[in-house]
């Protein structure tokens, strides 16, 4: 097998993996592509996506304990 049809068949996985066909082989060219795909992966993730919703209903919900204990304090 030709270097050419390595680099074709290479493109062509990697096509498939990432979504598009990478302009260069260079292998740290790939392992950032790679490393870019596997990001975007995660930041598709729902439980990512929404997870500062649930902290900001956890924070809200801490500082009406904390109004509600001083409040408390001074009845």
């Amino acid at each position: 097998m030709s270097s050419s049809e390595q680099d074709r068949r290479l493109r062509a996985a990697l096509a498939e993996e990432l979504g598009w066909y990478p302009a260069d082989l260079d292998e740290k060219s790939i392992a950032r592509h790679e490393a870019d795909a596997a990001q975007r992966r995660t930041d598709r993730d729902p439980a990512k996506k929404w997870s500062h919703l649930a902290e900001r209903h956890r924070q809200l919900d801490v500082e009406a304990a904390g109004h509600a204990a001083v409040a408390n304090v001074y009845d």
